[in-house]
């Protein structure tokens, strides 16, 4: 995580507040549009939850003589890491959740019981230093120096604690939940440890970076943030404390809001509010805090948010064949995505091989990077028609489905494909009157955008396009 120092101020955002009344937890007042928890929500809803168990033993990363992971810091030195610490305990719970082996349960204590052996206290809270020191700026500009502390890592240990609690109902579980949670209740000090703050906007933070205490903004680094609401939502949930709840939902009110200063429609989004550093990796991390947000609240906004993040820019690492008919153009960019030559070409390729599948700065679109054929090694921009990659390409997934009302008077397309983008069934059908179902993926299949159809009849596992014939959220 690093970012290339540019002056971005969160002073040349919007100052509007969210919607909603402002709410007092300790030392903070903050904006609370008041989200809600979605009812139902099983471990499976949980962030960081994978199907999929990590491997037994532990075969990830380095780690020491008693099987603890470790991070390698730029100085070439070996230091427990909180984050890494608290992310693989999580996935040990889950894991354990899925299969049942207390192997896994055993991995969580053990790098819990690591997290409790490094905290820093400060007053009634526990914090979890980082040893090492960190470049923000990747050019020696910026640098925060150890120790420093952040809310990503203050919120890890939160839910690793707090799930620990649910998976063993072992008391003191809780109570160094409790040590932890206090840290979401201390405002920035020069005298003390701090991770949260309000913004001169009145937005609650949970800072990824704690660095200058008296400085009147931060990082405000949405990927950090996320993990501390997280937290919160998993110390509510075993405690149904109040003041979490309260703070949890100044978190997910920031979260909704921030998400939409990050955006850069049609590319990259902003890693942070500082700073103008860009990340295509991010973009992705910043989608799946939208879907989880949608799956915990249960609140459109957040899934028509992912919708928007999903079209300004895609994963970039599909490959695959093209399909190419009719007039097309290459072109050549430079880094900053200045044209520096085009080359028109009249073809019709089905057989032709995509490197890259991404967005260029400062061009519309989606643009596709030709390994093979006549426009090998040219950019061409992705057309629904004349240009495109074949196949189901990036699926994303909306837990719980979202309803769609299909408009009368038209007759609708509904498909299975392969993974090759081949048609497998079809079951097109004209409705007098309008449909209302359910979906729970959108992927672009041959170019255009497609909705997965559940608890829709006959209808269900079918695919129909995501155009004017479909109303979303109705």
């Amino acid at each position: 995580m690093t970012l290339t120092k540019m002056c971005w101020s969160l002073l040349l955002l919007p100052a509007t507040a969210a919607l909603g009344a402002q709410t007092t937890v300790g030392p903070f007042t903050f904006n609370n549009s008041t989200p809600q928890i979605r009812p139902g929500l099983t471990f499976q809803d949980m962030p960081e939850y994978s199907p999929t168990p990590g491997p037994l033993p532990d075969t990830s990363g380095s780690q020491d003589s008693t099987g603890v992971r470790m991070y390698t810091a730029a100085d070439g030195r070996v230091y427990d890491h909180p984050v890494v610490l608290g992310r693989y305990a999580i996935q040990c719970i889950a894991d354990w959740h899925t299969t049942g082996n207390r192997a896994y349960l055993e991995r969580a204590v053990l790098h819990a019981n690591r997290l409790i052996s490094i905290k820093s206290v400060s007053g009634n809270a526990w914090y979890f230093p980082y040893r090492f020191d960190f470049d923000l700026s990747d050019a020696g500009t910026d640098i925060i120096r150890a120790p420093w502390y952040s809310g990503m890592a203050q919120g890890l240990a939160l839910s690793v604690f707090s799930r620990l609690y649910e998976a063993t109902g072992d008391g003191a579980w809780l109570s160094n939940a409790q040590q932890v949670f206090n840290s979401f209740l201390i405002a920035p000090s020069s005298a003390a440890l701090w991770s949260v703050r309000s913004d001169p906007n009145g937005y609650y933070w949970i800072e990824e970076y704690a660095e200058d205490p008296s400085a009147t903004g931060g990082d405000y680094v949405l990927n950090g943030h996320s993990y501390g609401l997280y937290g919160l939502y998993d110390y509510y949930r075993e405690t149904g404390n109040q003041d979490a709840f309260k703070l949890w939902q100044g978190a997910v009110t920031t979260a909704k809001w921030a998400a939409q200063q990050y955006r850069v429609e049609g590319y990259v989004s902003r890693y942070c509010l500082k700073h103008g550093f860009q990340s295509k990796d991010y973009q992705l991390i910043h989608l799946a805090l939208l879907l989880n947000l949608w799956d915990l609240t249960g609140d459109t906004g957040f899934a028509q948010l992912a919708d928007l993040y999903y079209r300004d820019s895609p994963a970039n690492s599909f490959s695959g064949t093209a399909a190419i008919s009719g007039g097309v153009t290459g072109f050549r960019f430079e880094i900053w995505g200045h044209e520096t030559a085009s080359n028109p070409q009249l073809l019709t390729e089905t057989g032709s091989t995509i490197g890259t599948r991404t967005v260029v700065r400062g061009q519309k679109g989606i643009w596709l990077q030709m390994n093979t054929g006549a426009l090998a090694g040219w950019w061409i921009e992705k057309n629904p028609v004349t240009a495109y990659m074949r196949g189901v390409i990036q699926p994303i997934t909306y837990i719980p489905p979202r309803n769609v009302m299909l408009v009368p008077g038209f007759s609708l397309p509904f498909r299975k494909f392969s993974a090759q983008g081949n048609v497998v069934a079809n079951n097109d059908r004209y409705f007098p009157a309008e449909r209302h179902y359910q979906f729970d993926q959108r992927a672009t299949i041959n170019g255009s955008e497609w909705l997965h159809l559940v608890n829709a009849g006959e209808f269900s596992d079918y695919w129909t396009p995501a155009n004017s014939d479909v109303v979303v959220d109705k």
